[in-house]
């Protein structure tokens, strides 16, 4: 067996990067605590403790504020009824449109998101309700929900019979105006 001496261009291209390599080495292995044992590291997590609470979710946005004027039970019947608030208005109202009397048109306008739901069919009615307030509109329904702090509206047209979850007041009117003030 015949062993060459590297010289030249092959010591400088193979030699000299094997040898800063291995002294790389050495000093890795010379480098930490004297005398402390190091710990193994595993590639895997610590098991999660049972008795913690559970993680927040950092996308979970905190609830917006609302209004507690709709929060008693009550009654809304009227012929045209409109209600306006803001970003959390479609969270609160339950609508129940049927395909044969009902004609639902929705569209993004400048003041906002619009639902109308208009009564195609004599004799039908459209329900809905807001928090604990049943809403009857016998003739059309308009859900605006508008940008910005604005506070939540309801505007009722028409023959309207109001009753208050708060008091039991009744009101008889040809329109009423209930607004819903959003604490900031």
């Amino acid at each position: 067996m015949t062993c060459k001496r590297w010289s030249g261009p092959v010591w400088g291209a193979v030699g000299i990067p094997v040898v800063l390599a291995l002294a790389g080495v050495v000093l890795a292995s010379s480098c930490g605590s004297s005398g402390a044992k190091s710990k193994a590291s595993t590639a895997f997590a610590p098991p999660p403790d049972p008795a913690a609470p559970p993680p927040k979710d950092p996308a979970a946005a905190a609830p917006l504020p609302w209004t507690k004027r709709f929060l008693a039970a009550g009654v809304l019947v009227a012929d045209e009824i409109r209600i306006e608030g803001p970003a959390p208005l479609l969270e609160h109202i339950v609508t129940r449109p049927e395909a044969g009397n009902h004609e639902v048109k929705v569209q993004t306008i400048p003041a906002g998101f619009q639902q109308t739901i208009t009564v195609r069919t004599a004799g039908a009615e459209i329900r809905a309700q807001i928090d604990q307030v049943a809403i009857s509109a016998l003739k059309r329904l308009v859900i605006l929900e508008r940008p910005g702090p604005v506070d939540v509206l309801v505007i009722a047209a028409g023959d309207v019979f109001w009753k208050d979850g708060t008091d039991g007041q009744t009101t008889r009117a040809q329109s009423l105006r209930i607004e819903g003030p959003i604490p900031r």
